[in-house]
């Protein structure tokens, strides 16, 4: 997304429809699909977690894992391995930890 900017479009169902990042819980890997997690509906987009993440902006996403990006402020809780949102628990791969630990605020 751009600097400043709230929103995204998606394209779903062969409409593109606007959608609130704030809205996404959470992204994941599908074959050559990916589903976008929202608090209300999920979205099926033809895309690559890597353009995703290149896309959606380092500060309120990361990745976590080769299937996996959340939204920070969704996280309820991380474990050893793992991040738990709500009921869905996420793994976290090893290599991506380091940037998960970085990017969260801790006291």
């Amino acid at each position: 997304s751009r600097p400043g900017s709230d929103h995204v479009f998606v394209k779903s169902d062969g409409k593109r429809r606007k959608m609130a990042l704030k809205a996404i819980k959470w992204i994941e890997a599908q074959r050559d699909y990916v589903l976008i997690h929202t608090s209300s509906q999920d979205y099926f987009i033809h895309s690559t977690m890597k353009r995703l993440s290149d896309r959606l902006g380092q500060s309120d996403f990361v990745r976590v894992h080769r299937s996996f990006i959340v939204r920070l402020d969704s996280v309820d809780d991380i474990q050893d391995s793992s991040i738990v949102m709500g009921k869905k628990v996420i793994p976290v791969g090893a290599s991506y930890k380091d940037d998960l630990m970085n990017k969260i605020n801790f006291l």
